[in-house]
């Protein structure tokens, strides 16, 4: 095993130098170090339990700025190699310039034309752009994109970077992913993995229970909320009624909007936690196909196919990656593979952020519950580690 450590930061507009690894691990960080400093350590776990070979694999941060805390971070993973990447300033300059102008309509078509491509409206297309180049530039198989909320069982981390590769080749075969507690669709191949009987009742029940608003981003979704008859929630009646809603804003489901059903899954991970992070043997790894919409902050693609999606201007709705790829995926060219029992945590959506969540003994809600989620998952997997 290659032992590596932090070994400088770079610039987005400076060459990275050339290295063995054939994966790239990008990591989209806003500046919240709890959960990169998750993500990260879940990630040596897999390292040093042999799960993941370091030499295999580099890691990349990207941030609006450097600060020291994340340094000492990074260099404290042993032994993986990591390096942060500071969004350059053109990148950062254009983005607040299209904020501006994007809040001033009345500038009619000069600001249309400024703004030319929704993707410039936060950071988060530049720093995936340029991360996909960085991957292609090295001459990567494999780019992981990861938003830094993950925090990935060993056979995960597996699978992504040992197992993708050749799950990529197969024919028609746009990205892999893991099953992730509240990723859609893969949240129930997670809860029928690891959750118990009584365990998995009391998800559905949730779940049909969770009055799911009948408009959000400016569509209306009574067809498809009307479409749950029960109390236990019905995947397939829901998948069905998807199938007429005339809109690519397809992310529609409970599981990312009820922030308090994401945080029993959180606890109840916890309580599982050696069945977790417990390895699953590579013959052992379930995987099923499937052209469903898929909204998981994780998954493994070919970096050269990612940088095609991300220049098409034409398939961007809003600034980010989701609906592009959905969209591909509804074409009926393409599928993506979920490996059904390999296991992560994603803490909450954004969308969930207004609903106040009693947490171990506090009632949270938004950045503040997802950090401590977050902060006692990290204490589980250190006492583990």
């Amino acid at each position: 095993m290659l032992w590596l450590r932090l070994k400088e930061t770079v610039d987005a507009g400076a060459p990275i130098r050339n290295q063995e690894p054939t994966t790239l691990v990008f990591l989209h960080s806003r500046p919240y170090l709890a959960a990169i400093q998750a993500s990260l350590t879940s990630l040596q776990y897999a390292a040093r339990s042999g799960a993941v070979e370091a030499g295999f694999v580099r890691v990349l941060v990207t941030v609006d700025r450097v600060y020291p805390e994340l340094e000492a971070l990074a260099s404290a993973v042993a032994p993986l190699r990591i390096d942060i990447m500071r969004l350059d300033l053109l990148s950062r300059w254009r983005v607040r310039l299209t904020q501006s102008l994007a809040a001033r309509p009345w500038l009619g078509p000069v600001a249309r034309w400024a703004c030319g491509s929704l993707r410039w409206q936060t950071t988060y297309w530049p720093k995936i752009r340029r991360a996909t180049q960085v991957a292609q530039d090295a001459n990567c198989s494999v780019m992981i994109k990861c938003d830094e909320d993950m925090v990935l069982s060993p056979t995960a981390w597996r699978v992504l970077i040992h197992d993708s590769d050749q799950l990529l080749s197969q024919p028609g075969t746009l990205l892999v992913t893991p099953a992730l507690s509240s990723g859609i669709p893969s949240w129930l191949d997670f809860a029928k993995s690891l959750l118990d009987e009584r365990d998995f009742k009391e998800l559905l029940h949730r779940l049909g229970e969770f009055p799911l608003p009948q408009k959000i981003w400016s569509i209306d979704y009574g067809d498809v909320s009307r479409a749950q008859s029960k109390s236990m929630w019905d995947e397939d009646a829901h998948l069905s009624a998807m199938k007429n809603l005339h809109s690519e804003f397809r992310g529609y489901h409970p599981i990312r909007f009820d922030s308090a059903t994401c945080v029993w899954l959180v606890e109840r991970s916890l309580m599982k936690l050696s069945d977790f992070l417990s390895p699953v043997d590579a013959d052992s790894v379930v995987f099923r196909r499937s052209n469903d919409y898929i909204c998981n902050g994780v998954f493994a693609i070919r970096p050269h196919l990612y940088g095609q999606i991300l220049d098409n201007n034409f398939l961007f709705l809003d600034p980010f990656d989701e609906v592009p790829l959905n969209i591909l995926l509804r074409s009926g060219v393409w599928e993506f593979v979920i490996a059904c029992n390999a296991l992560g945590l994603h803490f909450l959506y954004n969308a969930a952020y207004s609903t106040h969540v009693d947490f171990q003994g506090d009632t949270l809600q938004g950045l503040h519950l997802e950090e401590a989620l977050t902060k006692a998952v990290l204490l589980a997997l250190r006492e583990t580690n």
